[in-house]
C-alpha cells in the first residue's frame, strides 16, 4: 500500500521487479495447498444444505491463487481464477453448476502446476482459457435469463 504524495520512483518498481522476476520460491506448495482447500470447501458445499458459508470458504483459496499466480510466474492460473471469480460476482452462494465450474478450475489449475506451465502455458494454456472462459460465459447467460424468466416487470 502506498502512502503518501507523488509517483513512486522508477528505479525502485524496477528493483521490484527484478526481485520478482528472479524468484525461486517453488509455487507448487502453494498452489497443492490452495488446490486443497478449494477442493475440502465444494465437497462441504455439496453436503450442505445453506451454501451460503461455504460459497467464501470456495472464493478464498481462488482469491489466493489469483494473487500468487503471477507474482510466480504463473499467470495462466491469475487467468483462470480471474474469469472464476468474475463469475462469482452474480452470485452470494453456490449452487450445482458453480460448484461444477469450481471444480472445473481446480483441476485445470492442477494440470497448469503439474506439467508447469509458466507464462501464458503456450497452446495448453490457450486451450484451457479459451474453454474455461466460454464454460463461464454459458453460465453467466444461463443464470441471466433464468433471473429474467423469474423476475416480473411492470
Amino acid at each position: 500500500m502506498k502512502v503518501g504524495r507523488g509517483a513512486i520512483a522508477e528505479e525502485k518498481i524496477e528493483t521490484a521487479q527484478k526481485i520478482i522476476d528472479q524468484n525461486i520460491i517453488d509455487f507448487t506448495p502453494i498452489a497443492r495447498s490452495n488446490l486443497d482447500k478449494l477442493a475440502t470447501a465444494i465437497a462441504m458445499a455439496r453436503a450442505a444444505d445453506d451454501t451460503t458459508y461455504y460459497f467464501e470458504k470456495i472464493k478464498q483459496p481462488i482469491m489466493n491463487l489469483k494473487s500468487c499466480g503471477s507474482v510466480f510466474n504463473y499467470p495462466l492460473v491469475s487467468e483462470l481464477t480471474g474469469t472464476m471469480l468474475d463469475c462469482f460476482e452474480t452470485r452470494d452462494r453456490s449452487d450445482k453448476n458453480i460448484l461444477e465450474i469450481a471444480e472445473a478450475l481446480q483441476k485445470s489449475i492442477e494440470v497448469v502446476v503439474s506439467l508447469g506451465l509458466k507464462g501464458d502455458g503456450g497452446d495448453v494454456g490457450k486451450v484451457l482459457t479459451l474453454e474455461f472462459r466460454s464454460v463461464c460465459r454459458r453460465y453467466l447467460l444461463k443464470r441471466e435469463a433464468e433471473l429474467k424468466k423469474n423476475t416480473k416487470y411492470h
